[in-house]
């Protein structure tokens, strides 16, 4: 004869119901900061139209985290403290590098 017993998963299925849509609805985000750098950029360059620093170090990022972490968490509009520090390697380029912890950007968090 079976007693009425507990069983385990009936206390995670209540404590999953038990959330509220907002708290499902939460952005998941990686734990610690990606950093990655775009390619040098000559001045010369953007004045033709041509990528930004800034846009390159971006788009270095998103590819990084892309395959770090998966296509959902790769844009850099999602990233929480987000940067983009630059600097003069010489006296014609510019190179930047965009640090930001991965967020997937579901939910309002």
């Amino acid at each position: 004869m079976r007693g009425k017993a507990f069983h385990p998963c009936a206390a995670a299925l209540a404590v999953l119901l038990a959330m509220t849509s907002a708290e499902m609805a939460m952005a998941k985000c990686g734990r610690y900061p990606v950093t990655a750098s775009g390619v040098p950029v000559h001045f010369l360059y953007k004045k033709k139209g041509g990528k930004s620093p800034e846009e390159t170090a971006q788009a270095a990022w998103e590819h990084l985290v892309a395959w770090q972490y998966g296509k959902e968490f790769a844009n850099w509009k999602n990233a929480r403290q987000g940067r983009i520090d630059c600097w003069l390697p010489n006296r014609s380029y510019t190179q930047c590098k965009a640090v930001g912890i991965p967020c997937d950007g579901k939910g309002d968090d």
